[in-house]
């Protein structure tokens, strides 16, 4: 099991960014897609990850090879702060 087979976009906001990308390696195509965009396409409103991944193929023109799919966090960089003695 991984966070793919237990996460469903229906788990996702609807704003939340999707990365994916080719993974033919002379392709490497990267796009963005919103899970509320995924989950308006037939057939995806109840699907996990996995196979949300499993059913998109790359974008570029005359690829169409299977995508990896990464979720973005919205984190924020902070330096590291330690305390010394």
């Amino acid at each position: 099991m991984s966070w793919k087979t237990e996460t469903s976009l229906a788990d996702l906001d609807a704003e939340a960014q999707i990365e994916v990308t080719c993974k033919d390696p002379e392709c490497d195509h990267m796009r963005y897609e919103l899970a509320g965009d995924l989950r308006q396409r037939k057939g995806f409103a109840r699907l996990y990850l996995d196979e949300v991944e499993a059913r998109l193929t790359c974008g570029s023109r005359g690829c169409g090879h299977a995508v990896r799919l990464q979720i973005m966090l919205d984190l924020h960089e902070e330096g590291f702060v330690a305390g010394m003695p």
